[in-house]
């Protein structure tokens, strides 16, 4: 029912008033966000089967910065980590708006870029060397200036200079 509500607003002449009974609606208990609901939902599984739906939501996913549905490049210079829920939640709509409904992505988008820095400054990563310069544009583009990750940490690889060096 949200995913039809979030879609029908994208269509919807009055995205003020949408937008509003989106944001009730989310609000609503549910079993993403009501540990009652949740095992009321799932009371005929065994606890095997339990313990993954809990964990499932959770699991790493990535997230199309630009939405390909607007021709964002299917290419990792449009690429970033999100937990399912989150990727699933935000579908194709605005970055601004789902902002909006969780401002821990200003923070979480920090976060990781640092730990990717980290790994590429550690060389646990290779061939992604200028990935963080990339995603900085693509999120700062896409959210309207609303995530600027700082990505000063990062060591510059090695680039040769046309000098020529001598090995005596």
């Amino acid at each position: 029912m949200i995913r039809e509500f979030i879609e029908l607003q994208n269509s919807c002449p009055e995205k003020a008033e949408m937008q509003k009974i989106v944001s009730m609606i989310q609000e609503l208990p549910s079993s993403r966000n009501d540990i009652d609901s949740f095992f009321i939902k799932y009371a005929n599984l065994d606890s095997e089967a339990l313990a993954f739906k809990l964990i499932e939501s959770a699991k790493a996913s990535i997230e199309h910065v630009k939405p390909t549905t607007e021709n964002g490049a299917d290419h990792t210079s449009n690429y970033i980590v999100l937990c399912r829920r989150c990727n699933n939640e935000r579908s194709s709509s605005a970055y601004s708006d789902f902002i909006k409904r969780h401002p821990e992505m200003l923070k979480n988008s920090q976060k990781y870029i640092d730990r990717i820095i980290d790994y590429l400054n550690k060389k646990y990563m290779f061939g992604m060397e200028s990935y963080p310069y990339m995603i900085q544009k693509q999120l700062f583009e896409e959210t309207d200036g609303l995530i600027n990750v700082d990505i000063s940490k990062y060591r510059k690889p090695y680039e040769t200079t046309g000098i020529k060096q001598f090995i005596i």
